[in-house]
């Protein structure tokens, strides 16, 4: 009897002692990432998803908080990209309608007002000094073209281009693509001359605000899915790659927004291998550069998907909150205007 007693006592206490380290794994897990954003990193951001419109979020204390999300909830209308200059600060957008493929060309926010780029356009980048502008073909996906602002003809700068992936100005005569071939091509945009850049087997992300280092991902190692685990960085002067991050198991997206002070970055899992991870795929991550950890952020929001985005101050958190009310009706209205400026 006493034998079973305990035998039956020591399978309490390892039970219980399962149980304790469950709670502290638990205790952890929910608590881990509080407060590990730097205050380099705080403030507010606007962050592009283009099936959710823009989705406004402060980072105060170390800790995000979303502040307001929709644009185009329920209504026909939809942002195909966001901009923002990085050497003058002005901010762009393309807005569309789904129901009659209209686009609007690249306007200027807040206002909406159209500017000289009324191409026909989906994704863009701005040039940092604001007057060049590079934008996929609609008709021809893998054609990238290139545009001044005094309104020239439209140049064709690459036929090569990978649908759908990151180009990023090194300079405002300088920009950096994918190519199909699976290198990146730095390509003058005045003179057309192209160079390979010591950047194999990664596409290219986001460059920081102060245009001296790109995020890169290494290409998938395993088909179809097409992400990765971990994050590396390319040095624009020294044209070095060296490894950031690594997540095993955990897959990262393709999209990244940089804070304004370049300590830091947003990202999304939007595939994930484990199924205790799934609902991962509807929040994001922001990764401090400082602490070198990443935090979740809960978003929940069905579909969602990070295709840009920047930081902002709050005067423009304000101006974008407000105008998420009066968005569709500001658009019905301006797309009543001549196409030509």
């Amino acid at each position: 009897m006493t034998a079973v007693f305990k035998s039956s006592r020591r399978r309490s206490y390892f039970i219980g002692s399962i149980v304790i380290a469950g709670i502290l794994i638990c205790s952890v897990v929910l608590t881990r990432g509080r407060a590990m954003v730097s205050p380099e990193n705080w403030g507010y951001y606007a962050l592009l998803d283009n099936m959710n419109g823009i989705t406004v979020i402060q980072i105060a204390e170390g800790v995000p908080k979303l502040l307001g999300r929709g644009f185009v909830q329920g209504t026909p209308w939809r942002v195909a990209g966001i901009q923002r200059a990085r050497d003058t600060g002005n901010v762009y957008l393309v807005p569309y309608r789904i129901d009659s493929n209209l686009e609007l060309g690249v306007r200027t926010f807040p206002g909406f007002k159209r500017t000289i780029w009324t191409q026909p356009i989906g994704m863009f980048w701005i040039s940092p000094d604001e007057n060049s502008i590079a934008y996929m073909d609609t008709t021809s996906v893998s054609n990238l073209w290139f545009q001044r602002k005094n309104g020239s003809t439209p140049v064709l700068i690459a036929n090569d281009w990978v649908s759908d992936s990151e180009t990023v100005w090194l300079s405002s005569d300088k920009l950096a693509y994918l190519n199909q071939n699976g290198r990146v091509i730095e390509v003058s945009v005045a003179t057309k001359e192209r160079k390979e850049l010591p950047i194999w087997n990664y596409s290219i992300g986001a460059i920081s605000p102060s245009g001296d280092t790109i995020l890169l991902r290494p290409f998938a190692t395993r088909e179809p899915i097409p992400y990765s685990d971990s994050i590396y960085k390319y040095d624009v002067k020294s044209g070095r790659v060296t490894f950031l991050a690594k997540w095993t198991g955990r897959l990262v997206g393709s999209r990244f927004v940089w804070s304004q002070s370049g300590a830091g970055f947003f990202f999304q899992r939007p595939v994930v291998l484990t199924l205790l991870r799934l609902s991962e795929a509807k929040d994001l991550f922001f990764f401090d550069l400082n602490s070198g950890k990443d935090m979740r952020i809960r978003l929940g929001i069905p579909r969602f998907r990070l295709q840009g985005g920047f930081q902002i101050s709050e005067n423009e958190a304000t101006e974008l909150l407000s105008a998420m009310r009066t968005f569709p009706r500001d658009l019905e209205a301006v797309s009543q205007e001549p196409k030509n400026p």
